[in-house]
């Protein structure tokens, strides 16, 4: 009976640690994003293999309009234009892999699937808003006016970093002065 006791109240402690686990650690979400983030990645990867036979035709098109000019007995520019293109259809390749992928996680799966619709929280959004403004006012500055504001905000964390340390010692000889009295909690609150 005992034994019986135990096991029990050792299953519900193991089952309540787990589940309290699960929740703080977002277990089933990061799982499930996990798992759609893999099944799409497959996905995507072979409609894009689908593609491919398009980008093989376009390049041999590319390479027979260049022997047809006569790039091919060029060389180096040949070879640089090769390397170009390359890249160039890298990178198509690339962002059609964010568009498709765009497009099935959030207007088919959560759209039309789970019927949800990303929502941005308010405090998120403001941060987005800010974030947004700081990228246009920094595209239209120079480079050195940008590196003087960068500058401006290092010498301000330094003071400010300079009288948080100031704060701390302060304390910390205080509770030395203090140490019969041993306020400990007092101090933790105070540098917490």
């Amino acid at each position: 009976m005992i034994n019986l006791t135990i096991i029990n109240a050792f299953i519900t402690k193991l089952f309540n640690d787990i589940q309290n686990w699960a929740y703080a650690n977002n277990v089933v979400i990061n799982a499930g994003g996990f798992t759609i983030g893999y099944s799409t990645y497959y996905f995507i990867t072979g409609m894009l293999a689908l593609t491919t036979p398009l980008f093989v035709l376009i390049s041999n098109n590319i390479s027979n309009l260049a022997k047809i000019i006569g790039l091919t007995k060029t060389g180096y520019i040949y070879l640089s234009i090769q390397l170009i293109c390359d890249i160039i259809i890298k990178i198509v390749i690339w962002l059609s892999t964010i568009l498709i992928t765009f497009i099935l996680l959030e207007y088919f799966l959560n759209n039309n699937i789970l019927k949800l619709k990303t929502n941005i929280k308010e405090q998120e959004k403001k941060d987005f808003i800010i974030a947004k403004a700081k990228l246009e006012t920094s595209n239209n500055e120079s480079i050195i006016d940008n590196k003087k504001k960068i500058d401006i905000i290092n010498h301000k964390d330094k003071i400010i970093g300079e009288e948080i340390v100031k704060k701390e010692e302060e304390m910390i000889e205080e509770l030395a002065k203090n140490k019969e009295k041993k306020d400990y909690e007092k101090f933790l609150n105070s540098i917490l």
